[in-house]
């Protein structure tokens, strides 16, 4: 399984993934460009090809030709560009809070100017708590996501919220080939649970999962949940035909 995280954060985000999936399968995690322990090279130029790039290619360093493919936020926009562009790749994709188009999606338009005007930590104040509900996550949790995203690159931020606007895959959605199943968070501030559900509808045969109270960290406020239906899909999806 090939995972990709999304914006603010790191492959710690699937910490409470891995003691549910990892008995069972290879687990390869990354930090995207900007984030964890990635850097992002001088003169850079963002764009959905060029992530797609970047995950085959950490699937290729691990050795791995054919995988389930999992992503969350911008990370499930990828895998699922990812499964559309090689889909003899893939054995199966899982969307957590992600989109397949950026049309509709909520406060992501002003964050250039809130990085000029605010900067990086107010930035990350600001999105705490619209990624969990009260007491969704321990205080603990809470401080480590928000010392990650202070960590993060604040111009790969505003490139990649940029970019996402303008992706809409929504032509060759239901062309998607491997099995899908889309874990969608309904108080999600970014994704409306609208465009979850024309996703699902979308592509024949996806399964969708949603989760009433959640918002947009649900990767970790319902880690393991979401490892336990990923894994309950796969066996059912995959490994019995």
């Amino acid at each position: 399984m090939v995972f990709h995280h999304g914006i603010g954060t790191d492959l710690g985000i699937w910490s409470d993934w891995l003691p549910v999936l990892g008995p069972d399968h290879l687990l390869v995690r990354f930090d995207l460009r900007g984030f964890g322990k990635s850097t992002t090279p001088g003169g850079h130029v963002w764009s959905l090809d060029g992530l797609v790039d970047d995950y085959f290619a950490v699937a290729d360093a691990a050795g791995v030709e054919r995988f389930h493919a999992v992503g969350e936020s911008i990370g499930g926009t990828v895998v699922l560009a990812a499964a559309l562009r090689a889909p003899d790749r893939i054995l199966s994709v899982t969307v957590s809070n992600g989109a397949h188009k950026g049309a509709g999606l909520g406060r992501v338009k002003g964050w250039r100017q809130a990085m000029a005007d605010k900067g990086l930590d107010r930035w990350a104040d600001e999105m705490l708590d619209q990624r969990f509900a009260d007491a969704a996550v321990s205080a603990e949790v809470r401080q480590w996501f928000d010392a990650t995203q202070r960590r993060s690159d604040a111009a790969a931020i505003v490139a990649l919220g940029e970019l996402l606007l303008g992706v809409d895959l929504s032509p060759r959605l239901a062309g998607l080939r491997p099995p899908l199943l889309i874990l969608a968070p309904q108080q999600s501030p970014f994704i409306p649970a609208e465009t979850f559900e024309a996703m699902h509808a979308a592509v024949r045969g996806s399964l969708i999962h949603r989760f009433d109270s959640a918002r947009h960290g649900l990767p970790l406020s319902h880690g393991r949940r979401c490892a336990e239906l990923a894994r309950d899909f796969i066996a059912e999806k995959v490994e019995t035909q």
